[in-house]
């Protein structure tokens, strides 16, 4: 996908349009801060997750 978009666009609209929220799925509310839930809410449409157990 992320070729895709860099091919048809140029990598500043990439830079534009991905953004990258930090989390911990073992926290309430996955550990997402309020100002980036309310970004999701409000401006995400698609969201692509990489939710993994390290140890």
């Amino acid at each position: 996908m992320f070729e895709k978009v860099r091919d048809l666009r140029g990598l500043d609209a990439l830079h534009k349009t991905v953004a990258v929220i930090n989390g911990d799925v073992l926290l309430p509310g996955l550990g997402i801060s309020d100002e980036d839930r309310q970004m999701l809410c409000e401006k995400i449409s698609i969201v692509y997750h990489a939710a993994a157990t390290v140890r």
